[in-house]
């Protein structure tokens, strides 16, 4: 079945999308292949916080719109003040006091200039560092088209 994309705004978007069942493990319960955006997406390391979607283009001219979303996949809470957002461009430390509860997601905000961890439309490599430089998350994506602005990359 095809269809065409729905962006965040509900508006219609550019690109056609195809439905298709997601395959389970024999007792029925983990999708044998991790669902995400598309296949241009590729997922390096997930630990107990990972890098749960991205806007590399947002609608309109300019960076200062893109973000980075995190999710805690503990049961508790995660401190994630002064971790970092890592890309090609720079890296973007999480100045707040910020705890993440079990399953929620946080985003944070990545500019350009000033050493910032800007995501490029050319593709580029996203990484999550803990305050010990540990790399936590890594994922990476393609080229972005730019009749995809405003589309969100989800890596879960």
């Amino acid at each position: 079945m095809l269809y065409r994309e729905t962006r965040q705004d509900k508006s219609r978007g550019f690109h056609l999308r195809s439905f298709f069942p997601i395959l389970k493990s024999q007792d029925n319960t983990q999708p044998l292949l991790a669902p995400h955006s598309n296949a241009e997406v590729l997922l390096y390391e997930e630990g107990d916080v990972i890098i749960a979607s991205a806007l590399p283009n947002p609608e309109g001219a300019g960076d200062k719109n893109e973000w980075v979303a995190i999710r805690n996949e503990t049961g508790g809470l995660v401190d994630v003040t002064g971790w970092k957002i890592r890309s090609k461009s720079g890296t973007t430390t999480i100045q707040e006091k910020t705890k993440l509860a079990p399953g929620r997601d946080h985003r944070i905000i990545v500019r350009a200039g000033g050493g910032g961890a800007a995501l490029s439309n050319k593709g580029s490599t996203i990484e999550l560092l803990d305050t010990e430089q540990n790399v936590i998350s890594k994922v990476e994506y393609k080229s972005v088209s730019r009749r995809a602005e405003g589309q969100v990359l989800n890596f879960t």
